[in-house]
């Protein structure tokens, strides 16, 4: 039994590896959620060396934003994790595309928001 082409939804979670699974794809999700570290600056576009990495350290969200254009998607919402819409996917307008810097300034902002609701319960 094998993959079919056309996946809906691929989540992508291997502690330090999610970019090599990532920028290697050879199948095409309507969506994609990739955990990305989010203790790097989110407009480095430098890869870690890989063996650092793979300590659950993980990569740069602009350096999975790279391989995500290469790729054929884009960025449209950071949480912790990525997730990437392929470009075909019609809904421009209704989700539109976030540059590293804007999707983790948000994502900064939400954490806040949340935190202090938290401790004013």
């Amino acid at each position: 039994m094998g993959i079919r082409e056309e996946l809906d939804f691929l989540s992508i979670d291997i502690d330090g590896e999610d970019f090599y699974a990532f920028s290697s794809l050879d199948v095409r999700p309507r969506l994609i959620c990739v955990e990305v570290n989010a203790g790097h600056r989110p407009t480095d576009g430098t890869l870690v060396l890989r063996d650092i990495a793979a300590r659950n350290i993980g990569q740069p969200l602009q350096c999975f934003v790279d391989a995500g254009v290469r790729l054929g998607y884009r960025l449209v919402c950071y949480t912790g994790n990525a997730f990437f819409l392929r470009n075909d996917v019609e809904c421009v307008a209704e989700i539109p595309t976030l540059s590293a810097e804007a999707a983790y300034q948000q994502f900064r902002s939400e954490e806040r928001r949340v935190g202090k609701e938290c401790r004013s319960r």
